[in-house]
């Protein structure tokens, strides 16, 4: 009679764990057709550029695709350096150029910094400035 008892709990208990990876499997197809590929994130229709003015730094961003962007930080990166800006929030709409004037002063020190974009979306955008 106990072994009895014991096989019933052991197929439900499998029947159980097959019907969960099912579902999980369903779940993940279903959903992965909605996430993007890296193919589908639009870092080439930004264009950036970076330069100091009256010491700080300031992004100039093009939107060239065909939806609203929005700017969220900026980071300034250099060999032991760091500064960024994290209060930005700048939308830019299709076609549109934007100067974003920056909290972020000129390093000190001379030589080649990054400066990456943020956006709303998580995609980063990056351009390099030289400080002399």
């Amino acid at each position: 009679m106990r072994l009895k008892s014991l096989h019933t709990d052991f197929v439900v208990s499998l029947i159980s764990a097959v019907l969960g990876v099912l579902i999980c499997l369903v779940i993940l197809q279903l959903y992965g057709g909605s996430v993007p590929s890296n193919h589908e994130v639009t870092q080439e229709t930004i264009q950036v550029s970076a330069y100091f003015r009256n010491g700080k730094l300031v992004v100039s961003i093009t939107n060239l695709g065909r939806k609203e962007v929005e700017v969220q930080m900026v980071f300034l990166e250099g060999k032991g350096y760091m500064d960024f800006d994290l209060l930005v929030d700048v939308p830019i709409a299709p076609g549109e150029t934007r100067e974003i004037e920056t909290d972020i002063m000129q390093p000190e020190s001379s030589g080649r910094y990054t400066v990456r974009v943020r956006l709303s979306n998580g995609q980063t955008v990056d351009t390099y400035v030289i400080v002399r």
